[in-house]
């Protein structure tokens, strides 16, 4: 929890695979990995935001398909551009 008169800066952290592939990786980086680093950075008066590419961008229906549309090539450009060093 953040100190009153201390500003909290955030962290975010791009992931982008397949949606077919590296479900285990991903699984073991959303239950295991970040909430080690919240821990972490809460400490430091940071915050993480995990921005898993193939989970944001497609409807659920969407899923079934491996190949990208344009406005998925343009919301994670967008999305990597935000996820610059701070």
């Amino acid at each position: 929890v953040p100190t009153k008169g201390i500003e909290t800066r955030e962290v975010r952290i791009f992931v982008c695979s397949t949606v077919s592939d590296m479900q285990g990786e991903r699984e073991a980086i959303v239950y295991h990995v970040v909430p080690e680093l919240q821990k972490f950075f809460e400490e430091r008066f940071l915050t993480v935001t995990l921005i898993p590419m193939s989970w944001g961008t497609r409807r659920k229906t969407d899923y079934a398909r491996e190949s990208i549309t344009l406005q998925d090539l343009k919301i994670g450009l967008a999305e990597v551009e935000a996820c610059r060093p701070f």
